[in-house]
């Protein structure tokens, strides 16, 4: 089973319209309630979120979810509205017989619930988490826990490197659970270790190879300490089970395929063939959402990075652009024109008319084309024409920008000043790279 894409199906249901349907108590509750069942069917039966089954929802509900009655009461009474919105919303083939099942164990769940709750409380009181109590033990773990003899021997490693590892897995980790490790839920723990990790700026490709290694011995090391209890600590182990083949292969890219790599997996665990490409565009358009959703969570930590190195580009392009007599960008508008050219005589010979326009119209998409894959080292942008604009769109189709002419249209502006209209257009593309 994929777990991986259950966080993004839950961001995702949270700004559709289903969710805008629930009442104000069932919204306020509805991500603690999903997140809580997701790791349940996840952690005890083996099931993502698209393939639950009547038998595992009915042990939740019955016998796993609520029982040592800390859930607040009115997060009790909205979990059955918020699940069946939720399958329903996934468009799971079996949602009626699901929502039967939810019904039918819905006072039971209740019942449960109520007399854990009215137990008198006994045994030592739980750590109280606090970001201030988290930093300090963190702190702590980042240096101590490299010193130990579980971890003193992961080869190709040294303690400088183990260090750096740990400390940023527990920083994710916080921002991710807010939480002791013994709250740490499976999918939270897969997407920091998996996916988030990976995407870090400065990680070191050998460093992602050893992700595994590193963190099986430092969950042992967990384990013993007392910070993961046994359920937990069989939960954190088996996050990297056959993870191992995924690392090696994003350590093996650079840092913008591996984006994109995380992205074709996320599709292909939804089913779709990434190996034809016109079916996994169509998927990706047809699924914005969620792919919007899963990028941003899993980019969401290096978002300020992100953007301080597209602003020290524009910068440094700009800078360019001053001392250059002619920069490369100019040459590829003439490319273009020149391709135009003989494009033109292509025409001609076979006794059809291209007008001068036309191929102008072509050279000056292709060039800010050119910008922007020049700018985002790769194509993931498309420039199209829409009216006199050029509009920027994202691999999901989004738009993200667009480029308007000073005149009448692109035509007139190439016109009046070829070399002005060639900066501009370096320039609009990179404020629409820095702006995101």
């Amino acid at each position: 089973m994929e777990y991986q894409q259950n966080q993004a199906h839950v961001q995702a249901f949270l700004v559709d319209a289903a969710f805008d349907r629930l009442s104000k108590n069932q919204q306020e509750h509805a991500q603690r309630i999903l997140q809580q069942v997701n790791q349940l069917m996840a952690d005890r039966h083996q099931l993502d979120d698209c393939h639950w089954t009547g038998a595992a929802l009915a042990a939740v509900l019955d016998h796993e979810l609520y029982q040592d009655g800390q859930a607040p009461y009115r997060q009790v009474i909205s979990t059955i509205p918020v699940l069946k919105a939720y399958q329903k919303f996934l468009k799971v083939e079996h949602v009626k017989e699901l929502a039967q099942v939810m019904d039918e164990h819905r006072k039971t769940m209740q019942a449960n619930w109520k007399a854990a709750a009215d137990q008198p409380a006994t045994g030592k009181a739980p750590r109280e988490w606090t970001p201030e109590n988290y930093l300090a033990w963190q702190k702590t773990m980042v240096a101590v826990a490299p010193k130990a003899a579980l971890l003193k021997n992961i080869e190709g490693l040294d303690e400088t490197d183990e260090q750096y590892l740990i400390d940023e897995f527990l920083t994710l980790m916080n921002q991710e659970a807010h939480q002791w490790p013994d709250g740490w839920t499976f999918e939270a723990l897969q997407q920091v270790l998996g996916m988030t990790m990976p995407l870090d700026p400065h990680i070191k490709p050998y460093q992602i190879i050893k992700i595994v290694a590193l963190f099986d011995a430092f969950f042992d090391y967990l384990h013993q300490q007392g910070d993961l209890n046994d359920d937990q600590y069989a939960i954190a182990k088996r996050t990297l089970l056959h993870m191992q083949p995924a690392q090696e292969a994003l350590a093996s890219l650079d840092r913008k395929d591996r984006l994109t790599q995380l992205v074709l997996s996320l599709a292909q665990a939804e089913g779709v063939d990434i190996n034809d490409r016109e079916t996994a565009q169509k998927w990706m358009v047809t699924h914005r959402t969620l792919l919007t959703s899963f990028v941003g969570t899993i980019m969401h930590p290096w978002r300020d990075y992100d953007a301080r190195e597209q602003n020290n580009e524009m910068v440094k392009r700009v800078a360019e652009k001053r001392t250059a007599s002619q920069t490369p960008a100019a040459k590829t508008v003439k490319g273009n024109m020149e391709e135009g050219a003989m494009k033109i005589a292509q025409y001609q010979v076979h006794g059809q008319h291209l007008e001068m326009d036309d191929v102008i119209k072509d050279a000056v998409r292709d060039t800010l084309q050119e910008f922007m894959d020049e700018a985002l080292e790769g194509h993931y942008d498309d420039v199209a024409w829409v009216g006199e604009d050029l509009v920027v769109t994202d691999i999901m189709g989004e738009k993200v920008g667009s480029a308007s002419p000073i005149h009448a249209s692109f035509i007139e502006d190439f016109k009046a000043d070829a070399d002005e209209l060639v900066l501009r257009l370096e320039q609009q593309a990179a404020q629409i790279v820095g702006g995101r």
